[in-house]
């Protein structure tokens, strides 16, 4: 089997390497962002500071492609996502309940961002 080099621990350097390492071969996966990795997904949002990746804290969705790709080749990467808290939703067959908890789900998201915003970039009208 290759001596594969990855560089980048996003989902699609992460993806890649997971999959190559299944499938025999030796991988080696470069990440710049240094630091170890939380051991929750509460901490990684709350102190993990991610300067390689812009849209660290964004919420993310995994387009029809991958969720298949993850059904088909990595099922216990896609259990393991849910156990920490993702959730799946088919924007085709959601139901009322279903969108009225992404709306609180997102609205969540949003207060967090911004507590965490005011923490990191202070007002300078609070400052007075």
């Amino acid at each position: 089997m290759a001596s594969v080099l990855v560089v980048g621990g996003g989902i699609c350097g992460l993806g890649t390497a997971l999959l190559l390492a299944r499938d025999g071969h030796e991988v080696t996966l470069f990440e710049r962002d240094t630091g170890p990795v939380p051991e929750s997904a509460e901490q990684a949002w709350s102190s993990w500071e991610r300067a390689g990746v812009a849209q660290f804290r964004q919420p993310h969705n995994f387009m029809p492609g991958l969720r298949r790709l993850l059904e088909a080749e990595l099922p216990d990467v896609q259990e393991r996502l849910r156990r920490s808290g993702a959730s799946r939703f088919d924007m085709r067959r959601s139901t009322t309940a279903q969108n009225a908890q992404n709306r609180r789900l997102f609205k969540n998201f949003r207060e967090a961002q911004l507590a965490r915003q005011e923490k990191r970039l202070p007002c300078p009208s609070r400052e007075r």
